[in-house]
């Protein structure tokens, strides 16, 4: 059974999906852009079944009670503190950590940062910052056309709604076949007032807005 959660922390509150039993040992699971916590509802309900106690919080930028106002805002200081600060929030001295996409980004560097906090690492879709950068520098065109989606989304210097329209948003989830009633389960989030610069600024530390 998957929960919905409130959690206080680094002085925001974040909406979270949880599940599993609050002593059992915890993972915490990281969306991407244009994702919420519902994207992990499968490996919620999973882990929760096998004893794990895992919890997918909507992070800064999509929780109503976490979306501070200026770019800075969304710096990677802030988003690791995030991490971090909703660990101690939910009692692990530990966890698992899991990332995908945007998400997958603040993982990676959350552990880096923190090897005595992360117990473990599991990224999607997201590779190593120091392999894409070397990627990128080496000016291999495979990598360059795979990582063009970034600036589509938000190109470099916006940060702002007013560049990436809802309909944009719809067209690209339905595009990648998260199908209707999932798609409308995002926009739901984003298209509340704010959201979706707030969202954008989230993805500040990947397109050099920040």
């Amino acid at each position: 059974m998957i929960e919905r959660l409130g959690i206080d922390a680094n002085r925001l509150t974040f909406t979270a999906r949880a599940a599993g039993p609050e002593r059992g040992r915890g993972v915490i699971l990281l969306h991407g852009f244009p994702q919420t916590s519902w994207s992990w509802r499968g490996q919620l309900s999973e882990l929760g079944d096998a004893g794990y106690r895992a919890v997918a919080p909507d992070q800064r930028g999509y929780s109503p009670g976490a979306r501070p106002s200026t770019v800075a805002d969304y710096r990677l200081d802030h988003l690791v503190g995030d991490v971090l600060a909703l660990a101690y929030a939910m009692g692990m001295d530990t966890f698992d950590l899991v990332g995908h996409d945007w998400g997958g980004m603040v993982s990676w560097v959350a552990a880096a940062r923190h090897p005595d906090r992360v117990r473990s690492l599991s990224v999607v879709s997201t590779p190593h910052p120091f392999a894409l950068r070397a990627a990128l520098l080496g000016g291999d065109p495979a990598q360059f056309e795979r990582s063009a989606q970034m600036d589509a989304r938000c190109p470099r210097g916006c940060s702002s709604a007013r560049t990436v329209r809802v309909s944009g948003l719809e067209a690209l989830c339905t595009a990648s076949g998260l199908g209707v009633a999932n798609t409308r389960q995002y926009l739901a989030v984003l298209t509340r007032p704010g959201a979706l610069t707030a969202a954008l600024n989230g993805t500040a530390p990947w397109t050099g807005t920040s």
